[in-house]
């Protein structure tokens, strides 16, 4: 390939979704949960889950289970109709997808995104044409669609951009940096030395990385990373 992949996380990273996420789960769960309420839910969802922490979530652990399926349904039916990005996102993504040495990846564990036709209205709607992504997959091993799909060399050169710990988890199994949004569900709470506040600084960052693979062969966050766990 000889080009750069950066991998995004979709909900809470590039499309808004949170408040999607707690009107679906309160219709199916008749619950009226705090979108802070939300967040801290999906937070802790998105770290490793044992049967001692599903029972540490505000709802019966065996209707998590039995209404996964409806929510998952009418989660996507709100995203279709109501989803929208973050303010910023658009033009930060065109502006990253002129760099011809890079690849946009999204990479999501929402089964929805493998079906071609719903990509397409939602992201002709939110791009109000053709989006910007080079590739959008979709898998609950979002680690092994990874690797299923680019060198390994292609990877070592990447930074996986996300708004979860689960996010992150990747990025450290990858062996690459982990940057995380501070505008997603855990609020840049996220165990990596890379958090950006704004689209502004998430693009500097990623000129940074650039410029120092062409200069030096070894990204600049990648030097940083080792310091930081040395």
């Amino acid at each position: 390939m000889n080009q750069i992949p950066i991998f995004f996380d979709l909900g809470g990273t590039i499309i808004d979704n949170i408040e999607i996420g707690r009107k679906a789960f309160n219709k199916v769960f008749n619950k009226n949960f705090t979108t802070a309420e939300i967040k801290t839910m999906f937070n802790d969802m998105s770290k490793k889950i044992t049967v001692r922490s599903l029972f540490k979530i505000p709802i019966n652990p065996i209707k998590m289970i039995t209404k996964r399926k409806e929510f998952s349904r009418l989660q996507n039916q709100y995203i279709l109709s109501e989803g929208k990005l973050f303010q910023g996102t658009k033009e930060f993504l065109l502006k990253l997808k002129s760099k011809k040495e890079i690849v946009l990846v999204i990479v999501t564990q929402n089964p929805q995104f493998k079906d071609q036709e719903f990509v397409d209205k939602l992201f002709n709607r939110l791009f109000e044409g053709n989006h910007p992504f080079d590739y959008v997959l979709s898998n609950r091993n979002k680690m092994g669609i990874i690797k299923e799909y680019f060198e390994s060399d292609d990877i070592s050169k990447a930074l996986f951009i996300g708004d979860l710990p689960n996010d992150m988890n990747i990025a450290k199994e990858l062996q690459i940096p982990g940057v995380g949004v501070a505008w997603g569900y855990a609020a840049g709470k996220l165990d990596t030395p890379f958090i950006v506040e704004s689209f502004d600084e998430l693009y500097d960052l990623i000129e940074e990385h650039l410029h120092s693979l062409k200069a030096k062969g070894v990204g600049l966050l990648q030097r940083n990373v080792k310091k930081v766990r040395s």
